[in-house]
């Protein structure tokens, strides 16, 4: 089966559609063809995979493939427009344990927002409902990059076995989405303190606590006894935010930040920050314009450890076998961050 479904957004003076086409991927023709009124933007298409015993003809206005269309006024179309295309989104409603669960991102306001596709009663439309919204402050942050799981990529294991023969859990979620997030000139120039002075920023405060920037402490014995390690400000002010967001929920898993620029005007080009998704590893690069080079960013996570004794013939931990959203814990971080000499231009798994 070579069919593809191939739209196009027409915006016209007073209104705005989106012309779709029912194409043979290898020869090129085309079975039908129509044009569908759409009130607002598309924020998301959600490609439908259709069950073997919906019936399709290759009439004028039907095709294989389905697509549901998430606008930006928080409404749902389907492409095309016919019977057989609802009957297709209500099986995907019904195939979820919770339903369909879909999501969208406004870079410009910067709101990430989950909500579920439900059916109107006594109508042939869907309605959308919220189930989680995370705003990244758009006067704070830009969103720059958004990258998501590759689409029916198959797991070599759920674990890993370690030296001791214990295993480390992956943390497989198939819901998840990295969000990558730079300052804006403004509020780095606002945030980041000047030489030899403590920050009064509460935010800056808080995201230099685990970042890539390390503070200076005097070496051992160079204190008075019973004195600490003095406070030495942090100059270096976080600049680009990594942040794990669940589509379902709607909720920042983990969000890891790097000091990657020294001042505002660095930032008033956006940084090309190429992700990639695999299993439990989210891997990205970006150019340090503080070090001079390019540092690559790997996180891995897992859910736990089941020690070496932990499964037997006799015993194992009671674990669920479907991963929820909305019941699971967040998971284990664990983050390194190298450096190389040579850009990097794109990222990918083989």
């Amino acid at each position: 089966d070579h069919e593809m479904l191939a739209m196009s957004h027409i915006e016209g003076a007073s209104s705005s559609s989106v012309e779709w086409k029912c194409v043979d991927g290898l020869s090129g023709r085309i079975f039908s063809r129509d044009t569908s009124p759409v009130k607002a933007s598309i924020s998301q298409i959600v490609p439908l995979r259709t069950s073997s015993h919906q019936p399709h003809l290759h009439d004028s206005s039907g095709c294989r493939q389905v697509a549901l269309l998430v606008h930006s006024d928080n409404t749902v179309s389907v492409i095309p427009d016919t019977s057989r295309s609802r009957a297709i989104v209500d099986e995907a409603v019904a195939a979820g344990k919770n339903g369909l669960f879909v999501h969208s991102i406004d870079k410009h306001t910067g709101e990430f927002r989950s909500q579920i596709v439900s059916r109107k009663a006594g109508s042939n439309s869907f309605d959308l409902v919220t189930v989680g919204t995370t705003v990244f402050d758009p006067s704070q942050e830009n969103i720059v990059n958004v990258a998501y799981p590759r689409r029916g990529e198959v797991m070599q294991s759920p674990s890993t076995v370690l030296g001791d023969e214990s295993l480390l859990l992956k943390y497989l979620n198939p819901h998840l989405v990295v969000v990558v997030t730079e300052a804006t000139p403004t509020f780095f120039s606002e945030m980041k303190p000047d030489a030899g002075e403590e920050s009064a920023n509460g935010f800056y405060n808080s995201l230099s606590t685990g970042s890539s920037t390390q503070q200076m402490r005097k070496p051992l014995g160079a204190a008075k006894p019973g004195e600490g390690p003095p406070n030495v400000a942090n100059t270096a002010a976080p600049s680009l935010f990594v942040s794990l967001v669940d589509s379902v929920s709607g909720q920042i898993l983990h969000r890891v930040s790097h000091s990657h620029v020294d001042s505002a005007d660095e930032l008033l080009e956006a940084t090309n920050v190429p992700v990639v998704v695999s299993e439990n590893w989210v891997i990205y690069t970006f150019f340090n314009q503080r070090t001079r080079r390019t540092d690559v960013g790997v996180l891995t996570l897992h859910e736990g450890m089941i020690d070496k004794n932990g499964i037997t013939a006799f015993s194992a931990p009671e674990q669920e076998t479907t991963f929820s959203s909305l019941e699971s814990a967040k998971p284990i971080v664990l983050s390194r961050t190298f450096g190389l000499a040579k850009a990097v231009s794109a990222l990918g798994v083989t």
